[in-house]
């Protein structure tokens, strides 16, 4: 369930592509937000196989990132693609305290 971040704001939304959008309104300004609509089961299991492929963590597992890292790339740009994608997920998933999801996706999936 995605909550909305701006509830009382004047919004429209709209499906294209496999994603909703949400835009919500600041006067003259908009905010414009994309959701997939039909998340890809695989994105999990990759991302547990996933490893960080440049930077001061070089070779760690994504899911193994330290959270001070993982805040640096929420505040500086997460990097483009699906490696941008991954880094942001293990943000969210860290942040919110559910590391547990993850444990029996690397059990049962992580390549060693």
């Amino acid at each position: 369930m995605v909550l909305c971040p701006f509830p009382t704001l004047p919004r429209y939304e709209t499906f294209e592509a496999g994603l909703k959008t949400e835009s919500f309104f600041f006067g003259p300004k908009a905010i414009t937000l994309h959701f997939p609509m039909n998340p890809d089961p695989q994105f999990m299991i990759d991302l547990v196989n996933a490893r960080m492929p440049f930077g001061q963590h070089e070779g760690r597992w994504i899911t193994e990132l330290p959270v001070h890292y993982l805040e640096w790339f929420e505040r500086k740009g997460f990097p483009a693609g699906k490696l941008g994608q991954q880094i942001a997920t293990m943000y969210e998933i860290k942040t919110n305290g559910l590391d547990a999801i993850l444990r029996p996706l690397i059990q049962q999936h992580r390549l060693r």
